[in-house]
Formats: C-alpha cells, sequence, structure tokens
C-alpha cells in the first residue's frame, strides 16, 4: 500500500535521531495517522486513500465535530499540484477559509500523491503548547474536484466522514511503517467511526439491520429447511404455502428493503465485501423467486428428468440456487458485522455476542439441513418410489376375465400355435361333436 511508503518517507524526513511518537487509524474509506516530533515540536499528519474512482478532496480536522473545529483540507490540481486550505465552520455548512490560523499547515510535496494506486495528502504544523496522549480527528473526503487552485474555492458536500482517536504520545519502536502497522495490529491502533454525507441516523442504520437479518438470518434459511424436512415427513405438499410466503414475498421483500435503504442512505459505491456480498445476494434473490415461479407454476412446459414425478432440471436448479443464497446472506451478515458495524455505529466492533449469535443460526441451520438430506432424505425417495409403484399397478391391472368357449380355437386359429392346447371349457359345457 502506498500509505506505507509514504508515512516511512515521513518518519524519515522528520530525522532519525529524533523522539517520534504517534498512531495510525484505517478504515475502509481511509487511513489517518499523526506523528508526533517532541524535539521539533512538530505534528506530521497523514490522510490516505487506496485507489479511489471518486475523489475530489479529502481533510482533517482537529476536534470531534465539524463545527468549530480547526481544518486543513487539500485536493489536487490539474498541473500536478495541491491546494491547502486551512478553514472552519460555525455551523453545517461549508467551511471558510481561515485567514491567519493559530497553526498554519505546510504541505509535504514529497510524500503526497495522487495515481492510479491512490491519494495520500501530507502536511506539517506546530505541535500544541501541551499535546496529551488522546487527539480527537475528524475526517472526510468529497467526490468532486474543486477544479481550482484557490483556497478559497468551493467545495461540495462531503461524500463519507467520521472521527479518529489517536494517541500521538504513543511510542514507536521502528523507524519504519511497519513498526506502526505492528502496534496497530497488537492494539495501538486508534479508534473512529463514519458517519455519512447525509448524518445517516442510528434509526435508519438499526433499520437496515433489521430488514437484512431477517431476511439473511431467518427466512432464507426457514426457506429452504422446511421443504427438505417436511418432504421426508410426508408426501402431502402442506410445506408449500409457507415455502413460497416465506421466501417470494418476506425474504425478498427484507431483502430488497436492506438494499434499498443502503443505497439511498449510505454514501459510497461498492468498494468492500458487505456491499458487493448485499449486491450479489439482491440479485440472486430476484433470480430465484422468478425461477421459483417457473419451477412451481410453470414446470408442465419443462422436460421431466425420470427421477420423481413432476421434477424437472429445473427443480434442481431451484434448490442449489436456494443454497448458494442462504451461503451468500450468511457472508453479508457477518461482513456487515463484522466491518461495516465498527464503521457507522459510532460505538466501535460489534458486540462478541452478536457474533456467537451468528455462529450459532449457521450452525443449527448447516446441520439440522445435512440430517435431513441423511435421515430424511431416503425416507423421501421410499415414499415416492412407493407413490410412482402405486401408480402404475393401479394403470395395468389385468381385467376380469372372459370365459372361453370350446369354439375358441376355432375361431381365433391365429392365436394358436401348432400343438398347443385349446383352454378349458366350462366344466357346465359339453363339448360340442
Amino acid at each position: 500500500m502506498k500509505s506505507t511508503l509514504v508515512l516511512g518517507v515521513a518518519l524519515g524526513a522528520l530525522g532519525a535521531a529524533a523522539t517520534i511518537t504517534g498512531q495510525q487509524y484505517c478504515n475502509d474509506y481511509v487511513c489517518v495517522t499523526g506523528l508526533h516530533d517532541n524535539a521539533m515540536k512538530t505534528d506530521t499528519s497523514t490522510a490516505s486513500m487506496v485507489a479511489p474512482s471518486d475523489f475530489g478532496w479529502i481533510a482533517m480536522g482537529f476536534g470531534s465535530q465539524m463545527v468549530g473545529s480547526p481544518m486543513i483540507i487539500a485536493w489536487p490540481n490539474a498541473d500536478g499540484s495541491f491546494t491547502i486550505s486551512q478553514r472552519q465552520a460555525t455551523q453545517q455548512a461549508m467551511p471558510m477559509v481561515v485567514p491567519n490560523p493559530a497553526r498554519k499547515a505546510t504541505l509535504v510535496t514529497s510524500t503526497s500523491f495522487k495515481d492510479s494506486s491512490g491519494v495520500g495528502i501530507t502536511f506539517t504544523l506546530p505541535s500544541n503548547s501541551s499535546v496529551t496522549n488522546s487527539t480527537s480527528l475528524i475526517w472526510a473526503y468529497g467526490a468532486t474536484n474543486p477544479k481550482s487552485s484557490s483556497a478559497n474555492a468551493t467545495l461540495l458536500q462531503h461524500l463519507a466522514s467520521g472521527n479518529a482517536q489517536l494517541a500521538l504520545l504513543a511510542p514507536i519502536t521502528n523507524t519504519s511503517i511497519s513498526g506502526i502497522a505492528d502496534s496497530a495490529a497488537t492494539g495501538s491502533a486508534g479508534s473512529g467511526s463514519v458517519v455519512s454525507s447525509s448524518g445517516t441516523s442510528r434509526s435508519i442504520l438499526i433499520a437496515h439491520i433489521v430488514c437484512g437479518a431477517l431476511a439473511t438470518m431467518f427466512f432464507l434459511p426457514v426457506g429452504i429447511l422446511v421443504p427438505r424436512i417436511a418432504r421426508g415427513l410426508s408426501s402431502r405438499r402442506w410445506w408449500f404455502p409457507i415455502h413460497s410466503t416465506g421466501m417470494g414475498i418476506f425474504a425478498f421483500g427484507f431483502v430488497v428493503a436492506a438494499f434499498s435503504i443502503a443505497r439511498t442512505y449510505f454514501p459510497g459505491r461498492f468498494n468492500s465485501k458487505h456491499r458487493k456480498l448485499g449486491l450479489s445476494l439482491f440479485i440472486l434473490v430476484i433470480f430465484q423467486v422468478l425461477l421459483g415461479i417457473f419451477v412451481h407454476w410453470g414446470r408442465g412446459r419443462i422436460p421431466k428428468t425420470g427421477t420423481s414425478p413432476g421434477r424437472g432440471p429445473t427443480n434442481f436448479i431451484h434448490m442449489a440456487f436456494g443454497l448458494v443464497i442462504v451461503a451468500t446472506g450468511f457472508a453479508t451478515a457477518w461482513e456487515g458485522l463484522n466491518s461495516e458495524w465498527p464503521l457507522w455505529s459510532g460505538t466501535g466492533a460489534a458486540n462478541v455476542g452478536w457474533k456467537v449469535g451468528w455462529g450459532l443460526i449457521v450452525g443449527i441451520t448447516t446441520l439440522a439441513y445435512l440430517a435431513s438430506l441423511i435421515f430424511l432424505l431416503p425416507r423421501q425417495l421410499k415414499m415416492e418410489s412407493a407413490k410412482r409403484g402405486g401408480n402404475t399397478s393401479s394403470a395395468s391391472s389385468p381385467s376380469r376375465p372372459i370365459p372361453h368357449s370350446g369354439h375358441t380355437e376355432m375361431r381365433y386359429p391365429h392365436l394358436y400355435g401348432r400343438g398347443s392346447e385349446p383352454p378349458p371349457l366350462p366344466p357346465n359345457k359339453p363339448a360340442s361333436a
């Protein structure tokens, strides 16, 4: 990752002999780094993103909210240069330029870049008179470049923003970014959260989670378990209304609702595993519902395989797709719980109890389905075979025999070969002379 190189160069630029401390915080959108040089009384900050296709500008601020926090906003220009603009907002609107900021930022041009691999902005500014080990930062990025090198250029609203908490006095054991990364991995990484440009409320987040969880963790698993188990217990189709309603109405409806909420209220593109899986689930569910309608109501037009009455190739495709969709739903829920919740909730990582609950549902669903295959599928096939056998014997049962007369052989000589005996005569009829 190029931000690794940027921070490594930044550390070298500060001087190997200096006492440098700091910390890095990363999420799916940006990496924010704060370094403090105690000898030089300067702070070096870096904001970097990996290959943003919709990058316009990036900002860092010192504080916990937009209003009242000094900000450094930077964007690349057409000639390859960068513009640094120090601003401050007095309300929830575009921050205005501060002509004489208390701490003037200086762009580090040697480590600031924008290319196909991503973008990174590094700047230095004088340290505060009193540096604490808990520094609150805000960050944001917008998708539209101002297309002007003027520090007063108009900025369109940010696409995503968030908070980060960095320990500027945290020791760095190595003079390379790997040292920072290692310390981050062992628990000294900064913390933070993400909010949307529209100020996505917690109720919207909860609505998305509820719809997604009901679809992926309840209705989809139930939709494959009910028919799988029921067909091994009875040949009656009492399970079909439950299956069609649960999958075709509730599961489908909640998937569409969760997807619509996400696309409407959460900014950004399909740039995370959760979002890519969610898109895949949305497409698969639509296809599965259409396939289910065709299988259950249009199957009379398709050829049969002969494995069981009325079961054609599309039935097996429908079953296989059901398993794929349930697995995709489980993965989507896990990625949302594990990676998206810490970004959007503002409360950090999800409680371990939610992850345990996810594991229990996945485990119970898997074991129940496997058990039904082992113990109930043979019973189902046996019932279907008996049903087919009953229909066959019923259709081919012989009719009541017709008594023969003594003239049978004479009337139907072609039915008897040479040397064959005529059928026995009825006991109450004498033979003809």
